[in-house]
């Protein structure tokens, strides 16, 4: 068993908040139509790849992710477990991660949910279904069992940058967002690719899935407007 925590400074992406990516985008957000121009949403570029490829004996690792760069590194977990060699994937959140409702299973003893894929048009806030505490811990919300242990088939059996929703804390206060993630469908190997993170900046409030189109101009709005803030500090 392991468990690692994303040093902020292992890499350019996790460097002080000027450097980082830890855009506000809310200009180009309202240029794309995407969201209304008072949203606050922010983002930032992880690209970080887990891997867990011992299958000599049952391994979990379980590595924290700092999302917004603030120092936390648990805003956000990468789970992977190889169990008797079944594959297993999935994320922790701090307050939770958006849980699919209809992929349920009693298999494990206590409801093994499943994390929800989300769709454009969803939004991730107060209403949304979450995984919940249990015994005052966050539960794993799965994202693939291989070998179809929990009797649900596989829906996530490889995703490429996938949204899933999850609620995490900012100076003590909630905040909601989503976060793209890849992995293939490859035998002999656990691989999980978290890419980039979208909140919004304001406590409480909700944020929407924007169409893929729209989210490519979102990222492309938020690079416009750092490049901008560097130019104007020189």
């Amino acid at each position: 068993m392991s468990d690692s925590a994303i040093d902020p400074s292992a890499s350019k992406s996790l460097t002080r908040p000027e450097q980082l990516g830890w855009y506000s985008l809310a200009a180009g957000a309202a240029l794309a139509g995407a969201v209304p121009a008072s949203a606050a949403v922010m983002s930032r570029d992880l690209n970080l790849t887990f891997t867990n490829n011992d299958f000599s004996s049952n391994s979990l690792q379980t590595s924290g992710v700092d999302i917004d760069g603030n120092g936390t590194v648990t805003d956000v977990s990468v789970v992977l477990y190889n169990y008797g060699g079944t594959r297993f994937k999935g994320l922790i959140a701090d307050l939770g991660v958006v849980q699919d409702d209809s992929l349920t299973s009693t298999a494990g003893g206590d409801g093994t949910p499943y994390a929800r894929v989300l769709a454009p048009g969803e939004t991730v806030g107060p209403a949304s279904s979450f995984d919940g505490l249990v015994a005052g811990n966050n539960q794993t919300m799965y994202l693939d069992a291989e070998d179809d242990y929990f009797g649900l088939g596989r829906p996530y059996a490889s995703l490429t940058d996938a949204l899933v929703g999850f609620q995490f804390t900012i100076d003590g206060e909630a905040h909601f967002g989503y976060v793209e993630v890849s992995y293939p469908d490859q035998a002999g190997a656990n691989i999980l690719t978290l890419g980039t993170a979208f909140w919004e900046s304001t406590p409480g409030a909700a944020i929407v899935v924007p169409e893929p189109g729209s989210l490519a101009l979102l990222a492309a709005g938020a690079g416009a407007l750092a490049g901008y803030r560097r130019r104007s500090a020189a």
